[in-house]
């Protein structure tokens, strides 16, 4: 934190404008040796020559005085034209002068650890950043303008009451608790478990908006899942044989369906196996069924598979160009090789997707968020029928404050600090 860090706040491309941001004690003294300087006032823009080594631009130089500045230190930023190796020779420069390359995120990282953003507004930055649509970005704003933080912060402020309650009617001898305090308890937690539950839900909302939405495909081998995938792809990613458990790995791809965008999955067949590149297959796709949004369970018959999964499940009977075959509760039957069910299947998963990043959702989120509020929601409901055992439920409220706390980086852990930064680009 007592370094000055310099980085490029835009990409390293050919553009019209390319921004580079100096943060620290030394930045006003860097950008004034750059342009003669010796004094430059906060918020007031200088346009002046830059002059290297090899290079002469013209540039737009703004002064951010700490705290009023991103990061809460000094901070000025120069724009200028964006050739790169201009832009790399200025970043020299500024190493030259006593700055240091800044490292992916830390510029946001700086906003956290000075108190200028809470960390889920620093994620809500990067997920502005890489929205796929005008709601997504619309809910990124929402919890970059802190929402997200207030909702967590609200629900502290009602499990740190309820734990006041809690605490105050221990003081009471065992035999002496009032049946209507148990009772006021009972209702008061409740409430805080439906809070959490109503708020889980949206965000998980949040999650699907910000993300493209993974599709995965399942079921015994030879049921048509490398057939469909390659359809649905428009092109050969997946292998295709007579031989059953020819798919051992997973095969992902990004694609745009009916003008939508989602990723779709390949799996290996679900059987008992005895070989372990094919056991470690199927391993594989019983995991990333943990991950997907929807699951589309293949089969050529009425008996299913057992599926595992907390997301939609869509029956697809496959090759019915075979004969003909009845089907018993499939939600699409279709046929690769006609092309039946094709088109009415593509555009179901279009509709999926558009009706998944549809509504508006008031603040944008992340798998770690719903983790710990998902943990949040475990600890309390196991005890909703046990209120009496109020030592328990006093912890239980205590370590759940901790888990939300994780959330706003209250009491997130260095090393989750350190892989939430490092997904940012260098300049953010």
């Amino acid at each position: 934190m007592n370094t000055t860090i310099v980085a490029p706040a835009t990409a390293m491309v050919e553009q019209p404008i390319g921004i580079i941001r100096i943060s620290g004690p030394k930045a006003s003294r860097i950008a004034g040796k750059l342009i003669g300087k010796t004094e430059m006032t906060p918020r007031q823009v200088y346009v002046s020559g830059i002059s290297t080594q090899h290079f002469v631009d013209q540039a737009v130089v703004i002064f951010f005085q700490a705290p009023y500045s991103f990061t809460g230190e000094d901070v000025v930023e120069l724009q200028m034209h964006g050739n790169p190796h201009l832009i790399n020779r200025v970043v020299f420069e500024c190493i030259k002068l006593g700055a240091v390359m800044a490292n992916p995120g830390e510029f946001s990282q700086r906003a956290y650890l000075n108190g200028k953003l809470s960390l889920v507004q620093v994620e809500a930055v990067a997920d502005l950043i890489h929205a796929k649509s005008e709601k997504a970005a619309l809910s990124a704003s929402k919890s970059m303008s802190g929402a997200f933080c207030k909702v967590i912060r609200q629900l502290q402020s009602d499990m740190m009451a309820l734990r006041v309650e809690v605490e105050a009617t221990i003081d009471f001898d065992e035999d002496d608790i009032p049946t209507l305090g148990l009772d006021v308890l009972h209702k008061k937690l409740a409430i805080l478990i439906q809070e959490i539950s109503t708020n889980l839900s949206v965000a998980k909302s949040g999650v699907l908006l910000a993300k493209c939405p993974e599709v995965v495909l399942v079921g015994k081998p030879n049921v048509g899942k490398s057939t469909l995938m390659n359809e649905l792809c428009g092109s050969s990613v997946s292998i295709i044989t007579e031989h059953a458990g020819t798919t051992r790995d997973l095969i992902t791809r990004d694609i745009i369906c009916n003008g939508v965008a989602l990723r779709l999955t390949d799996t290996a067949g679900l059987r008992a196996a005895y070989d372990p590149a094919e056991q470690e297959g199927i391993e594989r796709a019983k995991k990333v069924l943990t991950d997907a949004d929807l699951v589309l369970h293949l089969s050529t018959e009425d008996e299913l598979l057992p599926i595992q999964a907390n997301v939609p499940v869509w029956r697809v009977r496959t090759k019915i160009d075979l004969g003909d075959i009845q089907s018993q509760g499939a939600d699409f039957s279709i046929s690769v090789k006609t092309g039946a069910g094709i088109s009415a299947l593509k555009s179901a998963l279009s509709g999926f997707v558009e009706g998944a990043q549809s509504q508006e959702v008031p603040f944008s989120a992340r798998q770690r968020h719903i983790d710990a509020l998902e943990r949040v929601h475990e600890v309390l409901v196991a005890l909703s029928d046990q209120v009496e055992h109020l030592d328990m439920l006093a912890d239980a409220l205590a370590q759940s404050h901790h888990y939300l706390g994780q959330i706003i980086g209250e009491t997130t852990p260095d090393d989750v600090l350190g892989e939430i930064f490092s997904q940012f680009c260098i300049g953010k």
